[in-house]
């Protein structure tokens, strides 16, 4: 086994099941969790269902090194047929001030009125991790 495998953890394995059949019809997602508790370690299990379901998918995570009005103007989302589903799965949101996370919403809401667009957010997400300005 190497560095990257996964050991299957059946409670893992029912939440990325689960998210995968909500993304595919297509309908946004919320996975809130604790920081630590794994959830990054759940968007690759999801992102490798979404690819053998032949869904395009693609990653933002809103910690970053550059600055993220720069990484959100670079981000394309998923390169997918116009009129088929793609996702978009956004991690660590729970990291960005209220105005970031605004520009991040707004960013995928200018992606999915391209072309149909899911949106899974991991992370601990509720409002007491989020930072104030």
């Amino acid at each position: 086994m190497d560095a990257y495998s996964f050991i299957p953890l059946p409670v893992f394995d029912a939440v990325a099941d689960t998210a995968v059949e909500f993304l595919s019809k297509p309908m946004n997602v919320a996975v809130v969790a604790p920081p630590g508790a794994g959830a990054s370690s759940l968007a690759l299990r999801i992102q490798g269902k979404l690819s053998a379901a032949n869904i395009p998918c693609a990653m933002f995570d809103c910690r970053g090194k550059e600055e993220l009005a720069q990484r959100l103007a670079e981000f394309s989302g998923t390169s997918h047929q116009q009129g088929l589903p793609g996702a978009i799965l956004v991690d660590h949101g729970s990291s960005l001030t209220p105005t970031q996370l605004h520009s991040v919403a707004t960013r995928l809401r200018e992606l999915a009125e391209q072309s149909p667009t899911s949106v899974l957010w991991l992370g601990a997400l509720d409002t007491r991790s989020i930072k104030t300005a």
